[in-house]
């Protein structure tokens, strides 16, 4: 593990106040030189987010000063608590737009409503994310997959754009981070930017690329970044009330546009196939049920592919490399040979309750597909990190099966904890001695010279 998150890691355990704000650790070791990238950083930053916050305010229904708002008292505390070098607090499309969309029609027109209903929003947002952080939750954010992501990226931009077309056109006729402790920071954001009359913040991608392409070597620039937007809600305001609609217009298909990665769909079509139809499944899904479904949608995507490809592992069935005492997939290496009389095979995930039956059905499916005569099947278990009870009875019952046809069945290079449950279950007792010693290789030997195996 890297050491970086190991400590911060071990700080959040430690659950001692001082140490749950990064900013006290790297401020300590601060070297002069940096300030200076910082602050150019902090500047650029400032003139990306400044415009972004004004379109993205009026996309979710608000005055430009809401958005103001939100990136600067977010951006006062972010940085505090963040674990990220470059993560940028603020506003972000896709957040104002559920916020327009969703609050919209409970405000019923009332502008002074939906101000305070938005600022109740980052509140309620700053409860979830604080309540995350506590449950230890910073894992979650990768269960959803990267095919699923572009497609719902290019939906939302589609739909943002969608929404702003008519605005621009009433013109024309008339590291590796601690996603854990990201969580605290995003609590402690929302809270300062609901209390200061500003909506829902989240770390921004398109801004966090600028605030990295800046030279930003600590979150510092974020501060420096909020105090130029501070100085700006201060003295330059009034300059802001009257922004044409068109040219926020303007601002937000500017943002929107980058969300769309043609060359990542590309990518998919040509090479992954399956992957660029999920993609489409999730752009789709957001432009005919909205944002709010198209997140569910996403989500569900992602769910399915996960406990699809977890209950269906790929089972290899093993030769070995000529001139070599290692075995490897028959189906990827068909050079490799085959040991006649031995069906050697592995799973190259966890055996757990819902892929057991997919990983017994595949190896009958091979063993009756089988021309030869078998005398022994060598389940390796070396790419298996875990076996659970469903897992081990499926072994049992394997056994069982074989046995039936006269065929020996014997287990290899099982982890630790993998021969500690082959043995509470039974299995040891059943197929024979299970070591950490005898390898696939081993084994094999044993039966063509036939000596006694070390099982």
């Amino acid at each position: 593990m890297n050491p970086r998150v190991a400590g911060n890691q071990a700080v959040a355990r430690s659950g001692k106040w001082p140490d749950l704000i990064p900013a006290g650790r790297w401020l300590r070791h601060y070297e002069p030189g940096w300030f200076r990238s910082d602050l150019a950083a902090g500047v650029t930053l400032a003139a990306y987010v400044l415009p972004a916050a004004l379109g993205d305010a009026s996309l979710a229904g608000l005055p430009p000063q809401a958005g103001l708002y939100a990136c600067l008292f977010g951006g006062l505390v972010f940085w505090l608590l963040c674990s990220s070098r470059h993560t940028c607090i603020s506003v972000t499309s896709a957040i104002s737009l559920l916020v327009g969309s969703s609050l919209g029609n409970l405000a019923g027109g009332d502008p002074t409503r939906l101000g305070a209903l938005a600022a109740c929003a980052a509140l309620l947002t700053a409860t979830i994310a604080f309540a995350a952080w506590l449950a230890r939750a910073g894992s979650v954010v990768n269960f959803i997959s990267e095919t699923v992501l572009i497609g719902f990226k290019a939906g939302v931009a589609l739909q943002l754009a969608s929404t702003q077309l008519p605005k621009l056109f009433a013109e024309k006729h008339g590291y590796r981070f601690d996603s854990n402790q990201e969580f605290l920071a995003l609590a402690g954001a929302n809270l300062a930017s609901g209390l200061g009359y500003g909506f829902p913040v989240s770390g921004g991608m398109s801004q966090s690329l600028v605030n990295e392409s800046g030279g930003a070597r600590t979150p510092l620039s974020g501060l420096l970044c909020a105090i130029l937007i501070a100085l700006v809600a201060i003295f330059f305001s009034e300059l802001l009330r009257n922004l044409p609609q068109p040219v926020l217009a303007a601002i937000v298909l500017t943002a929107v546009a980058s969300l769309v990665k043609i060359s990542e769909l590309r990518h998919l079509w040509k090479v992954h196939r399956s992957e660029f139809i999920v993609a489409m499944v999730a752009l789709l899904g957001v432009l005919w049920a909205g944002l709010l479904k198209g997140v569910l949608i996403g989500a569900i995507i992602s769910l399915v592919l996960l406990i699809r490809r977890a209950s269906s592992p790929h089972v290899a069935f093993l030769g070995r490399i000529p001139g070599a005492r290692r075995y490897s997939d028959l189906e990827r290496h068909p050079d490799n040979e085959a040991t006649p009389g031995v069906l050697a095979f592995r799973v190259e995930s966890g055996i757990v309750y819902f892929n057991a039956g997919h990983v017994f059905d595949t190896v009958l499916v091979r063993l009756e597909a089988t021309g030869e005569p078998l005398k022994v099947v060598i389940c390796d278990l070396s790419t298996s990190p875990n076996v659970d009870m469903a897992g081990a009875r499926m072994l049992l019952t394997l056994h069982a099966e074989l046995a039936k046809r006269g065929i020996a069945f014997r287990l290899v290079e099982a982890r630790s904890t993998v021969r500690d449950m082959l043995r509470v279950e039974g299995v040891e007792k059943a197929v024979g001695h299970i070591d950490r010693f005898t390898t696939l290789a081993d084994a094999i030997e044993h039966f063509k010279n036939g000596t006694a195996p070390r099982f």
